[in-house]
């Protein structure tokens, strides 16, 4: 009995042990405060927002000047650097070459362009409407690498105005297939292979693959056969074809993944709450998002494969008046941006998180641990021998 007992107590010990480390060393973010970067002011109510980051550490994000903002993070100087500016109304996302895209002009004459800081001659391209529909409004919401762009515009059908999803590439803009006669749908992303994903009609989740000439319906079924989701977006896809998006089942929003275009989805619920909002993935298939915490309170997270789902609060170094309530992009080296409230004063500032590695989101634990740890195994090891050696000569 008292054998058992050592090796019961020996064992919890390492299992402790292990808990710790993984506690301490498996996420950890730095919160890089970009308007006070720029140094820069909070004015009272007033809030600035993070759009999106590419592997080459650029960020876009308003500030006070009602501008937004395209800089680089140093990460060993700790300084932005290179920053440019440009009016306009939204900005959503930016390539790896440093080319944005989003909407400029007002009130009913908005349009997608292209904005390259780096082309002195220039430096915004704007893409165009589909066709004269009254109400003219196109949007830039993605852009490869390749500078192709999906979003949505209005077009004229007849007597009819409507949205739709478009693409541009080599210098034209053209309206994506549909399926069976839709005529209000969207493209919300598209990687670097060319494939693309949206919504349209109810709406249905779709994937539009290169060069094909329909869009495929994504399955809303899970794999269980009998649960289907409603009101289905597809948000973003990878260049390995994982797809994420929203769906509903009952009165709970769920972020929905697709490991790819022929798969059912499996469902995230980040906090175990009703609902569940996931904005971006990397080619790691890293998922960030925003939900409803057991609270009630929207919060940030970051949803790791085989590793779970994770407060970003939690495991960043964030000011402790600062509360981290919405993400916004994630870059493949692992790095986020999103927006933090200070309800003291009702400002919203743009937080760039850094993970502790560079290339990974998931630091392995120090090798001195390491070593630690197997020394106090062979230490176990060697206790519980001599505990069985001195019980056995006991009973002899």
């Amino acid at each position: 009995m008292k054998l058992q007992n050592l090796v019961l107590k020996m064992a919890c010990c390492i299992s402790v042990l292990f808990y710790s480390i993984n506690i301490s060393y498996a996420l950890r973010y730095t919160a890089v405060d970009l308007i006070e970067k720029m140094g820069w002011n909070y004015e009272q109510n007033k809030g600035y927002f993070p759009a999106a980051i590419n592997d080459r550490n650029m960020v876009v994000f308003t500030g006070p000047d009602g501008k937004y903002h395209r800089a680089t993070y140093d990460q060993s100087s700790g300084e932005l650097k290179n920053s440019k500016s440009l009016s306009c109304l939204h900005i959503y996302d930016i390539n790896n070459h440093g080319v944005a895209t989003g909407e400029i002009g007002h009130n009913t004459d908005r349009e997608a362009f292209i904005w390259n800081p780096d082309d002195s001659e220039n430096p915004i391209k704007y893409l165009g409407i589909i066709n004269n529909s009254g109400y003219r409004r196109s949007v830039g919401y993605h852009i490869n690498d390749n500078g192709t762009v999906v979003g949505m515009s209005t077009y004229k059908a007849w007597i009819y105005s409507y949205s739709g999803a478009f693409i541009y590439e080599n210098g034209s803009m053209e309206l994506l297939p549909s399926i069976r006669g839709t005529k209000n749908y969207s493209a919300q992303s598209i990687n670097n292979k060319g494939d693309a994903v949206g919504s349209m009609n109810s709406p249905e989740p779709i994937l539009w693959t290169k060069n094909s000439d329909s869009p495929i319906y994504l399955k809303k079924v899970l794999s269980d056969g009998m649960t289907y989701l409603s009101n289905t977006f597809a948000k973003d896809i990878n260049d390995n074809r994982k797809i994420i998006g929203i769906g509903t089942i009952g009165s709970t929003t769920y972020g929905c993944v697709w490991e790819n275009y022929s798969s059912n989805p499996t469902l995230l619920n980040a906090f175990g709450t009703e609902s569940t909002i996931v904005d971006a993935l990397n080619n790691s298939g890293v998922i960030v998002g925003h939900a409803k915490n057991t609270k009630g309170k929207y919060t940030a997270f970051v949803s790791i494969p085989g590793e779970g789902t994770f407060d970003l609060n939690e495991i960043s170094d964030i000011d402790s008046s600062l509360w981290l309530y919405n993400v916004f992009d994630i870059n493949n080296l692992g790095w986020i941006v999103a927006s933090a409230r200070r309800y003291s004063n009702n400002t919203v500032h743009p937080i760039l998180l850094i993970p502790d590695t560079p290339t990974s989101p998931v630091p392995e634990p120090p090798t001195a641990l390491l070593l630690i740890l197997g020394f106090l195994a062979f230490l176990s090891f060697k206790v519980i021998n001599f505990a069985v050696s001195t019980e056995l000569h006991t009973r002899e």
